[in-house]
């Protein structure tokens, strides 16, 4: 048997103004979850060097280094340089990792956006400009909040 739920059917719920939003998980919460994230476009870039490397895969460290700070949604009042320090470097720090094992096992042979610099040096550049993106919109973010 299909039990119904009446108030559904009366309209004798709590009225609109009684609902609860979905709370915001904590903030360690969201860093994991980011790290999962990156951890799993981590992997997936180094599966796609090492297959083929002679292709190179230019925005995978930026992306490496920005998904845990992405996905994190602080708080009223909570620092955010705190957040910048702990999602960039938690990205930055496994963006970092990989290209050194991918240079290591000769998988950053492809050629590079910006000339004879090589891929190596690309990826680095990329992990900057990850960090950079990071910092930049955590200032734009204060910026409108203090207005």
């Amino acid at each position: 048997m299909v039990e119904v739920d009446r108030t559904l059917m009366t309209g004798s719920g709590p009225a609109p103004s009684e609902t609860t939003t979905t709370p915001t998980p904590s903030i360690a919460v969201q860093l994991w979850l980011g790290t999962v994230v990156a951890l799993a476009v981590a992997a997936g870039w180094f599966l796609l060097a090492v297959t083929h490397p002679t292709t190179t895969y230019h925005f995978d460290p930026f992306l490496v280094v920005i998904a845990p700070f992405a996905l994190l949604r602080p708080r009223r009042g909570a620092s955010p340089w705190r957040l910048v320090l702990a999602g960039s470097g938690i990205g930055a720090a496994l963006a970092l990792a990989v290209t050194l094992l991918l240079n290591s096992a000769g998988a950053l042979r492809g050629p590079a956006l910006l000339g004879s610099i090589g891929s190596l040096a690309e990826a680095l550049i990329a992990i900057v400009l990850g960090i950079a993106v990071v910092v930049v919109s955590t200032l734009i973010r204060q910026a409108r909040s203090a207005h």
